[in-house]
């Protein structure tokens, strides 16, 4: 009876190991072209968006911190990491412009604007200036 055991589960392991093998040979050699053109088409990238960030409020409604809107231009076809000496600021008329004409050129960043010349930054989130490595954009 042992035997018969031992014939069995290596049977088993055989069986499952062909067929392991066969589904690797059809998913490889028959339909691998398939799934590679599949692969070449199915291409994506991440890009990081600056949301704006609400305004701060003091309890009898006045305006601490506010956000306002810069407008970049593009003119390079390498992007703006690759050319930051390209990009240009413009203002919301020019950018709406843009907008219709060519809008993968045009980059938008939210700004904060603190009141009272930033007196309570590291109460209302500031984090830091801006060196002039950090203040290009992406």
């Amino acid at each position: 009876m042992s035997k018969l055991r031992y014939i069995f589960f290596l049977g088993l392991i055989a069986g499952s190991f062909t067929l392991l093998l066969s589904r690797l040979f059809d998913l490889t050699g028959i339909k691998g072209a398939y799934y590679e053109a599949l692969s070449d088409e199915n291409r994506s990238f991440v890009r990081t968006e600056n949301a704006p960030r609400g305004r701060i409020l003091d309890r009898f409604g006045t305006v601490l911190v506010e956000n306002e809107s810069q407008f970049f231009i593009d003119t390079s076809s390498g992007g703006p990491r690759a050319h930051p000496e390209a990009v240009a600021q413009v203002g919301e008329e020019k950018a709406l412009q843009y907008a219709l004409s060519s809008p993968s050129a045009l980059l938008y960043n939210p700004r904060r604007v603190y009141e009272d010349n930033g007196i309570l930054f590291h109460v209302l989130g500031m984090i830091g200036f801006l060196d002039k490595n950090e203040a290009t954009l992406e």
